[in-house]
Order: C-alpha cells, then structure tokens, then sequence
C-alpha cells in the first residue's frame, strides 16, 4: 500500500504551546511516491487547519536544513499535537447554547439537502484539478530524514504527488499557496473515531459509558438515517482534517440498512481525506445488533469490497469493525472478513 505525506500549512494565528508533547520521527514516506491532498476540507470552513506548532528559531546546516536534534530539543515545550490547547475563553451558557443551536441548525440544512447521491459539491475555493501546486516558504517538517527539515523551503506537488521539497523551488504554472511564517508538515493519524456521531457532539458531556450507550446509540444511533450517517461522517472528516489529522480509522457502527453503509462511505469518500472504513455492526434500541432487520452486517462487506474497496491502495481503504458479544456471535464477522481479504480491527 502506498503510504502517505500529506503536508498542510498552520497559520501563526493559531499557533499554541503546549509543555507535555515531544517531536518525534514518524515515517512519511519518500518524495516521489506519496499522494497528496492539499487543504480540501480548510478551504470550506476557510482557513487552513490547525494542530497547534509554535516554531522557533533553529540552527541550520549551509543548504538551509534544520538540525532534527536541535529541533527536537527546542520544539519540546512548543508542540501541541491535538489542536485544542491553545487558550480559549470559557463560554457563558447562553452561548453555549447559542452555538450549539446554530450548529444544529447548520447540520440539519446540510442533511436535508444532501439527497440521492449528489451529498458533496467542490469548494468554491479549491484548486484547479490537475494543476500543479507549490506550497512556498514555509518552515517544512517532513518528519523524514532522507527529506530532511528547513527553516525555509518549498513543496512542489504534480499529479496529485509531492515532486519536491526545497528552498526557491521554480514553477511558473504551478497554483502557489504563501506559507511564510507557517509550519508545513504531514497530518497526523486518529487510529479510532465513530465518524458518525459528529453531529452529536455537545449533547452528552458529562455522561457515563453508559449514558453513552442509551442516548448516543440506543436513541440516537437506532433512530439515524443515512442522510444522517452522512453528514456525521462528513462533518467528523472536516473537523479532524481542520485540527491538522489528515488520517483516520473510522470504527463505523451505525450500518442499520445497506443504505446508511453506502452514505457513510459516500461522506469519507467526499471530503479528501485518507481514511479507513471499519465496517461494523447496527444500531437498535435494545442494543441487540444481530437482530436488526435491516442490517445486513457483516455479509454485505463482500458487496463494499466489490463496489467500492476493490483496490487496497486507494485514498479510502477497507476493515471490519469486529462488535462485542459471544464467540459464536463473532466467528461469522470474522470469517466474512477473511472471506474477501479484509482486516479486523
């Protein structure tokens, strides 16, 4: 499979410290092999997305590159890699209540207008498909070592791939994005996230598993429709793409009927970024997921594989979420999984 180097950039403006969080070497890839996906989702909610990196001045080699020991050391107390550090004011109730009430709204209207199959359209904002990007002067962390970091270079990206990364790089007709006094790096990787309960957040925040268990999925979940799971799925993507998380694992159990699996594959497909799909079990009001009427878990996974999971080295890839229960309740999952080359997680 072919791995990944997604580099955004972070505005100054957002920019925070945090004294708990270390830079370390992660493996990216290599120039020349890695697809790209520039600020599809930031160019939407307009501005580009955030994790959080202070960078601070570095002592650099003559070609311009930073030293990593120097950087890990200076960086220590200057990485936050969650995106949600930076100092905020506490909200009133009132409003509170006011944005969870425009969020609501703001979800609804995207629901109802999803419809059919037409659930995305392109960003106004977005560049031109096929055209050349050069993402210019910024700070670049590849976190790779035969790349190397500098305190100032730019990113050349051609045919959806990263062709170089270097201090003054030339390309007359490449689309440039200014990333002075920002840092461009890749995303990072959230290796568990139920997409489809972003439309809930705030709802329940001070409660127990489980009143998670009998509001989340028990009510809500059991009650989802597929336009629902879509625009779940699409806003969680927007979110974590906006946070600076260009990968996620979605541990998907929200398949109450064959068309809630295809809008939720729809939504991870639309919104650009790598994420994998773990196909798992229904929802229903009793927590009896076996027994759901609709679901045709986990046999249509041979049906995903076929028509929408064909290649394993795609943007959006395939697993099967296994659920609790007995073993005789989870063999089935199991061998349906291996029955088409699927993973388990």
């Amino acid at each position: 499979m072919t791995s990944v180097m997604r580099f955004f950039v972070l505005p100054p403006t957002r920019r925070a410290t945090s004294p708990h969080t270390d830079l370390r070497f992660g493996n990216c890839g290599r120039v020349g092999s890695d697809p790209l996906r520039v600020d599809a989702k930031c160019r939407l909610a307009g501005s580009a997305p955030s994790i959080g990196i202070a960078c601070s001045s570095q002592q650099q080699h003559a070609s311009g590159r930073i030293s990593m020991m120097n950087l890990h050391d200076s960086a220590r107390s200057s990485l936050c890699a969650c995106g949600a550090c930076h100092s905020r004011p506490a909200l009133s109730r009132r409003q509170f209540l006011c944005t969870t009430a425009a969020s609501v709204a703001t979800i609804s209207a995207v629901a109802a207008t999803a419809g059919g199959t037409a659930y995305a359209q392109q960003p106004s904002g977005a560049t031109t498909p096929g055209r050349a990007i050069l993402i210019k002067g910024g700070c670049v962390l590849s976190l790779d070592r035969t790349v190397g970091d500098f305190e100032q270079a730019d990113v050349l990206v051609e045919g959806g791939k990263i062709s170089a990364v270097r201090a003054s790089i030339s390309a007359p007709n490449a689309e440039v994005i200014d990333a002075s006094r920002m840092i461009v790096m890749p995303g990072f990787v959230d290796t568990h996230r139920h997409m489809w309960q972003g439309i809930l957040r705030n709802v329940l925040p001070d409660g127990s598993l489980d009143d998670y268990i009998a509001t989340v999925q028990k009510t809500f979940g059991a009650k989802y429709t597929p336009d629902d799971v879509y625009a779940g799925d699409y806003f969680s993507a927007l979110g974590a793409i906006d946070s600076g998380v260009t990968c996620i694992l979605d541990w998907s159990h929200i398949h109450n009927t064959p068309e809630h699996t295809d809008a939720a594959v729809k939504a991870l497909g639309d919104s650009g970024a790598r994420a994998v799909f773990a196909y798992g079990n229904a929802q229903t009001v009793d927590g009896r997921w076996w027994e759901a009427k609709g679901s045709k878990y986990p046999n249509d996974i041979a049906r995903l594989r076929k028509q929408y999971f064909s290649s394993d080295d795609q943007l959006v890839t395939l697993y099967l979420a296994a659920p609790s229960g007995s073993p005789e309740q989870i063999s089935p999952t199991f061998a349906a999984a291996r029955d088409v080359g699927s993973r388990i997680t």
